[in-house]
């Protein structure tokens, strides 16, 4: 692996990020090895480091800006299990993150794709406010993984703690090194496969299954439950992947099949590549509402910065200990502004 000159971090969430995933790495490694994992691990990362560096120079055609070199903030790059390149961007920003750096980092993959020396590119984008209405489209196209993914009606939710995103930055590497990158190719970079992988692992955790049925590969139907199940009891799927919120990531070296229409009505097959299995405690959903009328239902273990009357300074509280009477930080549309709103309602879902 080769030593790339590294600039200085701008500010504490960058230097905080790069060693988070720093560490996500090592612990990949160390479990590839402990486990016996079939894919060895293995991997450097580096931080503020410009493309002609580890690139070469880009097209002058391009119509970012800057064409000749971008400054990476964290580069991941692994030798095995393949040759793969994960740029990411950590944004510390009081805003939302545009669509504008989503289309740019679109436009960079593309460049670098288009001539790529034997390497595959990814990118995954961190934002602790959250992204613009939009995102969700142009990131998927690339297949730009967006963490945490945090869009659109839910923006009064963009107040994470750095604990929090940085959580999911370590899911999204655990995800992205050993449930993905041995089985993407070239043919990968369009599909959205990384894109939706990361989004699922980070999100807020679903319900269980309960009696949805799916269509196998071969035609025939199964509760998604038992489907699930039959999946996790293969010998080759008995990968446990922990991640944040006491949930466990399962990667398909023995992928099951299912059927589903595209867009155009055309019936097609394809693998399941992983699951995500929820905490062994169970998952305890509640809704939370504010006298304003925002609302959120979210698991209780997730925690919310809460505005204790009297004191300047703030205090996170899971939302399983919110209780009516509190204040709870909540920000505009934009991200840009927080504000008290006080909890009018806190019940827990049956």
């Amino acid at each position: 692996m080769k030593n790339y000159r590294q600039g200085a971090f701008r500010n504490p969430f960058e230097r905080h990020l790069f060693e988070t995933i720093r560490d996500a790495l090592a612990w990949c490694a160390s479990y590839a090895t402990k486990e016996s994992f079939p894919h060895s691990i293995k991997g450097e990362v580096h931080h503020n480091v410009q493309t002609a560096e580890f690139h070469g120079e880009i097209s002058t055609t391009d119509t970012f800006a800057d064409p000749q070199s971008r400054e990476i903030d964290v580069l991941v790059e692994l030798e095995l299990p393949q040759k793969i390149r994960l740029l990411t961007s950590g944004k510390d920003s009081d805003h939302r993150q545009t669509l504008e750096h989503i289309g740019d980092y679109e436009g960079l993959l593309a460049s670098l794709r288009s001539n790529d020396h034997e390497w595959l590119y990814w990118a995954m984008i961190v934002a602790r406010k959250g992204f613009q209405s939009g995102c969700e489209e142009t990131a998927k196209r690339a297949d730009i993984a967006l963490v945490p993914p945090i869009t659109g009606s839910v923006a009064w939710l963009s107040v994470l703690t750095e604990e929090e995103v940085l959580d999911r930055v370590t899911d999204a590497v655990r995800i992205f090194t050993l449930g993905e990158g041995w089985r993407r190719d070239r043919n990968s970079h369009r599909n959205g496969d990384v894109y939706n992988s990361i989004y699922v692992g980070t999100r807020e955790p679903s319900g269980l299954p309960g009696t949805t049925r799916i269509r196998q590969g071969d035609g025939s139907e199964k509760p998604m439950k038992e489907f699930v199940e039959e999946a996790l009891a293969r010998p080759e799927n008995r990968f446990r992947i922990p991640l944040s919120r006491d949930r466990m990531y399962v990667p398909f070296l023995a992928p099951p099949r299912v059927q589903s229409n595209t867009k155009d009505g055309k019936l097609v097959s394809s693998e399941v590549g992983s699951t995500i299995i929820g905490s062994s405690r169970g998952i305890r959903f509640f809704r939370i509402r504010t006298e304003t009328g925002r609302e959120l239902v979210a698991d209780g273990q997730r925690a919310l910065y809460t505005a204790p009357s009297g004191r300047s300074s703030h205090q996170l509280v899971r939302v399983d200990r919110l209780r009516v009477g509190m204040q709870i930080l909540c920000s505009n549309d934009e991200g840009a502004q927080t504000r008290p709103e006080v909890v009018s309602l806190a019940e827990e879902l049956e």
